[in-house]
């Protein structure tokens, strides 16, 4: 994810964007060395207990969804305008396509240490707090980033790769915690909210961006992750998902 708008910036530069599928060849290559090195691999371990049935799995996430529901979908308008509109409004507002590549590759870099970080901080933390530290400053900085201009913009990146995509295994560790009898299943329900949702919002920000302009839209998008605070305090459960320090 770090390289990956690099090497499509280079691509495009040397070769045109009619370039760009031969870009598909790594990740096919990729695909087919991960099929001959999993086939083997038991789908299940050999002393896991067995998963309830699903319905009872989902009746059982009732109270999980609501909150998860909102918070994704907050986060969906923040995550789009700064991964997939990223280069683009950088660009209209005079960047060069290097830059903006260059931009998109610091907040993936920020992204993978926040992604691994996420997680481990909210072992101690609490995963409520780290889900409220998160939201507040990645709205903070969506307008540090707005106010700045240039170079002066690659800290502001900084800070948003490692808040705004370190949620995302929080969110995980929040799921799997409350449905611990049918982990796999309530992952497919996290990623299938996660995809859905996210493939609106790509239409809702470039929306907004044809019908008045590209800062409105990241503005509306700064603005939402401060929604998202109230679902937090619905998440359910105690105890584990919050962390040692969370009673404190």
């Amino acid at each position: 994810r770090t390289l990956g708008p690099i090497i499509i910036v280079t691509a495009i530069a040397l070769f045109t964007l009619k370039s760009t599928p031969a870009l598909m060849v790594p990740g096919l290559l990729a695909s087919v060395i991960l099929f001959f090195r999993l086939r083997d691999v038991p789908g299940r371990l050999p002393n896991e207990r067995p998963s309830l049935p699903w319905r009872h799995a989902l009746w059982g996430m009732r109270r999980l969804l609501a909150p998860l529901t909102g918070l994704i979908l907050v986060r969906a308008f923040t995550m789009v305008a700064l991964s997939t509109y990223l280069p683009l409004f950088l660009t209209e507002e005079g960047a060069s396509l290097w830059f903006a590549g260059a931009s998109l590759s610091v907040l993936e870099a920020a992204g993978v240490v926040g992604a691994m970080a996420g997680g481990s901080v909210s072992d101690w933390l609490g995963r409520k707090r780290v889900l409220l530290i998160s939201l507040v400053t990645t709205s903070l900085f969506m307008f540090v980033f707005l106010a700045a201009d240039g170079w002066a913009r690659f800290p502001a990146l900084l800070v948003l790769g490692l808040t705004a995509l370190s949620v995302t295994p929080v969110l995980m560790a929040v799921v799997q915690e409350s449905v611990p009898d049918n982990r796999a299943l309530a992952n497919g329900m996290f990623m299938a909210l996660s995809f859905s949702i996210r493939a609106g919002a790509v239409v809702v920000v470039g929306m907004l961006g044809d019908l008045f302009d590209l800062r409105l839209a990241f503005t509306v998008s700064a603005f939402m992750p401060l929604l998202g605070v109230p679902f937090v305090f619905l998440l359910p459960g105690k105890g584990q998902s919050e962390g040692p320090l969370a009673s404190q």
